[in-house]
């Protein structure tokens, strides 16, 4: 049996001003890890921003690269690496590379089983953004924040009410998905 030491490697990616680094609402969020985007065009791809206490970015980690129209979004792909960089919060953003930020179903369920996964391991999730267009936003903002709309509460007190909105959001299903296209039990 093969035993592997596992490493967090940092790599340096930009210089910012510090007052960039503060993403205390969604607007800040997208302007910090917007140019990720740019690196698979045309592709869903999902990004977790690492937050210290003072809701200062300390660093983002691709958690995956789907196709045009999706990408997996799991627990243990998102937390691994956010465990691994100490943070103390997330930011789980992604794109819809069709333009429109409005969340699917898909995403809603998503949110809803990250919010519950980072209140069991006290990493809450502070905000889950879909990216899109600015000219294919009804809002005219170009992405679509689940902690601007409500559907979460990102100080980790309110998640079982915020997993109550998501179910309320998707009609009504108490079946999530797992995070690979499959239905999760509950």
């Amino acid at each position: 049996m093969k035993v592997y030491d596992l490493e967090l490697r940092q790599k340096f990616v930009r210089e910012e001003p510090l007052s960039a680094l503060f993403l205390t609402n969604a607007a800040a969020s997208v302007s910090y890890i917007r140019d990720a985007f740019e690196a698979y065009p045309g592709r869903e791809s999902v990004w977790v921003i690492f937050v210290n206490a003072k809701k200062r970015a300390t660093g983002r980690h691709l958690v995956s690269v789907g196709s045009m129209t999706g990408s997996s979004i799991g627990p243990r792909e998102v937390f691994c690496a956010a465990i691994l960089a100490s943070a103390a919060a997330i930011i789980v953003v992604h794109n819809h590379p069709s333009g429109d930020p409005a969340p699917s179903r898909a995403d809603k369920a998503a949110a809803w089983q990250l919010c519950g996964a980072g209140e069991l391991i006290d990493i809450p999730v502070v905000d889950f953004i879909v990216v899109g267009e600015r000219e294919a936003d009804p809002a005219g903002k170009g992405y679509f924040s689940f902690w601007e709309s409500g559907l979460i509460f990102g100080d980790g007190r309110c998640l079982r009410r915020s997993a109550e909105l998501c179910r309320a959001a998707l009609g009504g299903d108490t079946a999530a998905t797992n995070g690979r296209g499959g239905q999760r039990r509950t």
